[in-house]
């Protein structure tokens, strides 16, 4: 029976805990038009090379109400990082900064491991967010020599024709759901570490616990993520995720259910639920198989 659900359960590790990011934000957001976008942008090139902003950043630093961010610096929720310095990470970098109205641009980015160059999150645009409020949100400067940020330059359109009503703007969260995921499978992935060892050791106690934990946590979680309205291109990552959220809280559930019955001394139902749970691991691994894809990774 030690060896059960190890294999499963490790295969399922390698892809759920392998990334970390932010949390999401709740601070106001404008999204800038590619034209302004492209303005900002060639206003930047006419000092530095339009592909890339270089700066020094100091140590990591709190973000005081007075602090105020140059271009080129990254800001982040620094708890993302503790523990994990080789995981991916994600933050935001400061294109521009707007006296009028005290607000930064900022653009979504994200790193695979501290030694790559930060790179843009697909599909996101550059907004603009109000520097107090965002302070509170991601509330520390990163401390990263000579930060290298790799960020497109929007290709240059066609003159737009007018339109006597134009189309409503829809704010989608497709950057919140990609870094939301990311933790997710942090935490469900240590689980699935947890379960495993427990499995492998035959502590039943523990078993029960980590699976009650396991159910709650993507429970929890599938409530967040079901929440985000995504764009078309983002829409069967976020299906794909809830579902493997879904199948990894039923393995919880049946894992705990083994726990107890193997208390009891009931082996044989024990059994039974055991391998109820690893028929959920095996649903669950395969929805994050196109989880990976669709992310990239």
């Amino acid at each position: 029976m030690r060896k059960v659900l190890s294999l499963t359960l490790v295969i399922l590790l390698v892809l759920f805990a392998c990334s970390a990011g932010c949390t999401s934000s709740t601070t106001r957001q404008e999204v800038l038009t590619q034209e302004e976008f492209q303005e900002i942008m060639d206003a930047r090139a006419a000092t530095s090379s339009p592909t890339t902003v270089s700066t020094s950043v100091p140590t990591q630093t709190p973000l005081t109400p007075d602090f105020k961010c140059s271009v080129g610096d990254v800001i982040t929720d620094l708890k993302m990082y503790e523990g994990h310095p080789d995981a991916q990470q994600a933050g935001w970098v400061v294109l521009d900064y707007r006296s009028t109205t005290d607000e930064y641009l900022l653009k979504l980015i994200y790193r695979d491991s501290i030694e790559e160059p930060w790179k843009e999150v697909p599909g996101e645009k550059a907004v603009w967010i109000d520097r107090v409020e965002m302070h509170e949100s991601w509330p520390t400067h990163i401390d990263q020599e000579n930060v290298k940020i790799i960020l497109s330059t929007p290709t240059p359109t066609a003159t737009p024709v007018p339109t006597v009503t134009p189309a409503p703007t829809v704010t989608y969260q497709n950057g919140d759901l990609w870094i939301d995921v990311s933790t997710s499978r942090n935490r469900v992935g240590n689980l699935a570490l947890a379960l495993a060892d427990d499995i492998d050791y035959m502590d039943f106690q523990s078993m029960k616990s980590n699976g009650e934990k396991l159910e709650q946590t993507a429970q929890r979680d599938y409530n967040t993520i079901s929440k985000y309205r995504v764009s078309s291109d983002y829409q069967n990552l976020k299906t794909k995720y809830l579902s493997s959220l879904d199948e990894a809280k039923y393995a919880g559930k049946y894992c705990k259910m083994a726990a107890d019955e193997f208390l009891k001394g009931n082996d044989d139902k024990g059994l039974e639920y055991l391998y109820k749970a690893q028929d959920y691991f095996d649903q669950a691994n395969s929805d994050l198989n196109i989880v990976v894809k669709e992310m990239g990774w």
